[in-house]
């Protein structure tokens, strides 16, 4: 019998999550392949983050499942998930008495080598001994990408990486990310406010308003979408 190799590593199926009355993610359903990066765009409060903190584990499910390589994982502990699942976060969370080599090192579980070679290519490796506070904003949001990189994970979520960039650093960055996809081969799923960047980078991208999906699509499709100029693009995309 001959090898099965599942194409899609995530399938997030009729996703429901709900707080109280208030329902932040409906019948949300989304594929993510192998070396894919998927942008997720929406308006504040659609449901980006949440459905991060579902896939993570965060949050539980009140309906749907969520399967990687063919294995539910929407049961399991968020420590579990992080065998697999990676994730950036938009405020960056270092160990703030540890170095950056150090901060690595957690996720790695002391693996030196393995911590610089992360370092190495977000572009830190530089700054190895360098305590966190030395670091300028866009490091920062290197060294939390570094940190997820070394999970060594089968899906990488990027929450909100470009915001507060200028747009050299924001260039640098998309640089680094596709250097991962290019070099890890990975499923990428990757929240985004700064259209430029995420517009010009992704495969596919997921349009999110109040919890449901309303688009889906290539950027050019996406971009030319009369509901979604509406509800978040705008007419000056």
């Amino acid at each position: 019998m001959g090898l099965v190799v599942l194409e899609n590593v995530i399938e997030i199926c009729n996703v429901t999550k709900r707080f109280g009355g208030v329902i932040a993610l409906n019948n949300v359903s989304l594929t993510v392949k192998k070396g894919e990066i998927i942008g997720v765009i929406g308006p504040n409060g659609s449901g980006k983050t949440t459905l991060f903190n579902c896939i993570s584990g965060v949050y539980k499910l009140d309906g749907g499942s969520i399967r990687l390589e063919g294995k539910e994982i929407h049961k399991l502990r968020p420590y579990q998930i992080a065998k697999w699942v990676g994730r950036t976060f938009q405020i960056p969370q270092p160990f703030k008495s540890l170095t950056v080599l150090e901060n690595v090192m957690v996720a790695t579980k002391g693996d030196r080598k393995r911590a610089l070679e992360c370092l190495d290519i977000v572009g830190l490796k530089g700054y190895a001994n360098v305590l966190f506070k030395n670091l300028n904003f866009s490091q920062l949001r290197l060294l939390e990408l570094a940190r997820a990189l070394a999970l060594m994970p089968k899906v990488l979520l990027i929450d909100e990486i470009a915001a507060g960039l200028n747009p050299k650093e924001a260039v640098d960055i998309v640089k680094t990310i596709k250097s991962i996809q290019s070099e890890y081969n990975i499923a990428i799923m990757w929240v985004e406010h700064v259209m430029r960047v995420i517009m010009r980078v992704a495969d596919k991208i997921v349009v999110l308003n109040r919890g449901m999906k309303i688009a889906e699509g290539s950027p050019t499709e996406v971009a030319n979408n009369e509901e979604v100029i509406e509800v978040y693009l705008g007419k000056n995309l």
